[in-house]
């Protein structure tokens, strides 16, 4: 009984870190994507789940959606970049996966 107490403690500190780790490399990666000036960034969020980048949301031109795609994957600690934004502009563009 003490071994699995042991096991749930273990799990549950295990998924407080990986929370704490998603949540600074959520922050380093808008912080980026602030940095090169994309428009609309107000339109979109960034989700974190380990090192798998999820970015929804909307962005102003299918070159906005490239830049996030593509800035993303340069932060380090990004394992891989789902593409979930829409183009306002209607022009759907290529999807650029890390």
């Amino acid at each position: 009984m003490r071994e699995r107490n042991m096991t749930t403690a273990s799990a549950a500190m295990m998924d407080q870190e990986t929370c704490g780790v998603s949540g600074e490399l959520r922050q380093r990666v808008e912080r980026f994507l602030t940095t090169r000036g994309i428009r609309g960034m107000e339109g979109f969020r960034v989700d974190v789940d380990g090192g798998v980048v999820v970015l929804r949301g909307r962005v102003a031109s299918a070159h906005d959606r490239w830049l996030c795609v593509s800035c993303s994957s340069r932060v380090a600690g990004v394992l891989h970049v789902i593409d979930e934004l829409e183009v306002e502009d209607g022009a759907a563009g290529p999807r650029h996966p890390k």
